[in-house]
């Protein structure tokens, strides 16, 4: 009896392993916006490299996939073939889209936005602490 339990739970375990970590996290935005009353939208999580159209609504399994959004018929057909087969699917970023990228303002460091509470009780922006 005891080996059997055993067994299940070490069976049990590796499958949740091997889960995708992103499809929880995913399907919980596709609630949110629906329950908005949102219609032809669509929530992919794609590796993080990847430039697809939509808008990035988080992110998951540790940083190396983000979860993006896209609202209109076109961006939900290119995302469904996205979901379908990502190594095959090169995703066609529509004009606006391409110039929103070009027109986006260079990124700032991620220091810059840091905001760090010393030991000391004073808080520094730029993420350090002076000593």
């Amino acid at each position: 009896m005891l080996k059997t339990v055993l067994s299940t739970a070490c069976l049990m375990a590796a499958s949740a392993v091997h889960a995708d970590p992103c499809e929880p996290l995913r399907a919980r935005i596709e609630r949110q916006i629906a329950s908005r009353g949102v219609q032809d939208f669509s929530v992919i999580a794609v590796d993080v490299a990847q430039e697809v159209p939509g808008k990035v609504v988080g992110s998951c399994a540790f940083g190396a996939k983000k979860v993006v959004y896209a609202r209109g018929e076109q961006h939900v057909r290119d995302h469904q073939r996205y979901a379908r087969d990502p190594q095959r699917v090169k995703l066609q970023v529509s004009s606006l889209d391409a110039l929103a990228m070009a027109v986006r303002p260079p990124a700032s460091t991620p220091d810059d936005h840091i905001l760090t509470e010393c030991r000391d009780g004073s808080v520094s922006r730029d993420g350090h602490c002076s000593p």
